[in-house]
């Protein structure tokens, strides 16, 4: 089988979707299948520390500030960490402001408590109902 390959920066965010955004719809015509090789540098947090954070939870305050986070977290904040170089290329384009960027990461904050409030306080699923949702129902295209 011969499949087209593509390699991209995975810290680049706008790289990766504009990526996806061609190859998903060359794929709804009927094109692929695709392989996609996202290269990045791996979050630091996930060097055997885990359930520990190194520094704590993720700070959106770390992008403006990479030096404020743990020492071993610094160098990834400024170099490699797809949030903080989005973010910092949006402002530094004038498409949104730093106040604006701590808005919406409230709201997703906020939204994100709500919903693990909402999934713990919810009563278990049946066992019967493990495969519902798994595959599409109805006709395919």
């Amino acid at each position: 089988m011969n499949v087209e390959a593509h390699v991209v920066d995975g810290s680049d965010v706008r790289q990766v979707g504009e990526l996806l955004a061609g190859l998903v719809g060359r794929a709804r015509e009927g094109e692929g299948p695709f392989f996609i090789e996202s290269r990045l540098d791996r979050w630091p947090g996930n060097r055997g520390q885990f359930p520990q954070l190194i520094g704590g939870p993720y700070q959106l305050a770390w992008t403006w500030d990479p030096g404020t986070a743990d020492a071993r977290l610094q160098d990834w904040l400024a170099d490699s960490d797809p949030v903080s170089l989005l973010c910092r290329s949006l402002v530094e384009e004038g498409a949104l402001t730093r106040e604006e960027i701590e808005e919406v990461d409230a709201i997703a904050r906020r939204e994100a408590e709500e919903a693990r409030e909402f999934a713990l306080s919810s009563p278990m699923p049946s066992p019967e109902s493990a495969m519902d949702y798994i595959f599409a129902q109805g006709e395919t295209r």
